[in-house]
C-alpha cells in the first residue's frame, strides 16, 4: 500500500472513531435535500486545483453526488541535445479532469464539526501539451503544438471536516485522493472549500 493510500486509510478510520462517540448538535437542520460545495487547493506538484460538486442528502447520513475536478499539474520535458541537432519544448501544460458519482457520508456531529467521508468512481483524463522545437547546424523549426489524453477509469477515496457556519453553510477542509486504473501514479489533494444545504 503506498503512503498516500495509507493516508487516506487513516483519515477514514480516525474520522469514524472520532465521531462515534461524538453527540450531534442540539436543534440543528439535518433534514435532507440538496448539497453543493466547491473547493480549491495548490501544492509542491499543483500550480492549482478547482473541484465541484452537487448532490442530494437522502437523510441525515448519506448522500450521492457529482463531483469534477480540474487541476494544472506541474510539468517539465526535459531537452533533447545531440551531436546533429537540438530539441527543445515550450509551453508544457498536464492538466488532470475527473468526473465521479460519489457515495457521501456525514457522520455524527460534535457541537460545529461535521465529519464526513466519500468513496467514487467516473472517469479521468490527464492530458499533457507542449511545443517542440528543432534546431540543427542549418535550420530551426517550430513543430505544430502536441497533445496527448489519456482517459482512465478514476477511483476516488476521501474525507474531511466541515465547520458549520450556519444551518445551511460550511466552511470545509478535505482530503481527496483518485486512482485513475493502469495509470503508474495515483493522486491527492489537500483543498479548503465551502458547503451550502438547501
Amino acid at each position: 500500500m503506498t503512503p498516500t493510500c495509507r493516508t487516506a486509510t487513516v483519515l477514514s478510520l480516525a474520522t469514524c472513531v472520532v465521531v462515534s462517540v461524538a453527540p450531534p448538535v442540539h436543534g440543528q437542520q439535518r433534514s435532507g435535500g440538496v448539497i453543493a460545495s466547491g473547493s480549491v487547493s495548490a501544492d509542491p506538484d499543483t500550480r492549482w486545483s478547482l473541484a465541484g460538486a452537487v448532490g442530494y442528502r437522502f437523510n441525515t447520513i448519506l448522500a450521492m453526488e457529482a463531483e469534477w475536478t480540474w487541476s494544472s499539474l506541474k510539468y517539465s520535458r526535459p531537452d533533447i541535445a545531440n551531436p546533429y541537432e537540438t530539441v527543445t519544448f515550450s509551453r508544457p501544460r498536464r492538466d488532470l479532469v475527473s468526473f465521479t458519482s460519489n457515495v457521501r457520508a456525514e457522520l455524527a456531529t460534535f457541537r460545529r464539526v461535521l465529519p464526513y467521508i466519500a468513496v467514487g468512481g467516473g472517469v479521468a483524463s490527464d492530458s499533457i501539451a507542449y511545443t517542440a522545437t528543432i534546431t540543427s547546424p542549418v535550420a530551426r523549426e517550430t513543430l505544430p503544438r502536441t497533445v496527448q489524453s489519456t482517459p482512465y477509469l478514476g477511483l476516488l477515496v476521501g474525507g474531511g471536516v466541515g465547520v458549520l457556519v450556519t444551518h445551511h453553510v460550511s466552511i470545509n477542509g478535505e482530503f481527496k485522493w483518485l486512482y485513475p486504473v493502469g495509470a503508474p501514479y495515483s493522486w491527492a489533494r489537500f483543498a479548503i472549500g465551502t458547503s451550502y444545504r438547501f
